[in-house]
């Protein structure tokens, strides 16, 4: 079943490329969203597709980068995407 992850990222999340591997993360796992910058140093992420390769993406990104907390929640997918994008 496909899901929805809206989170925030706390840490060196910016200016590390982290976006940019979350767009190669979604790319190979199939998810689609966007990752955008916010004011104050903390990086966005909606990613929507399959709960497995989204628990996936999360690992592969905490392992990578130093990531001090995160908010997120999982919802049902309320707008489509039909690509990954930085915003």
């Amino acid at each position: 079943m496909k899901k929805q992850l809206h989170v925030i990222f706390k840490g060196e999340v910016q200016g590390v490329g982290f976006r940019a591997t979350c767009r190669r993360i979604a790319h190979r796992l199939n998810l689609t969203g966007f990752a955008r910058n916010l004011p104050g140093g903390d990086v966005e992420l909606l990613a929507q597709g399959e709960k497995a390769a989204i628990v996936e993406m999360l690992r592969e990104l905490s392992s990578t980068f130093t990531i001090t907390e995160n908010e997120e929640s999982y919802s049902d997918i309320s707008k489509d995407y039909d690509g990954f994008f930085i915003l």
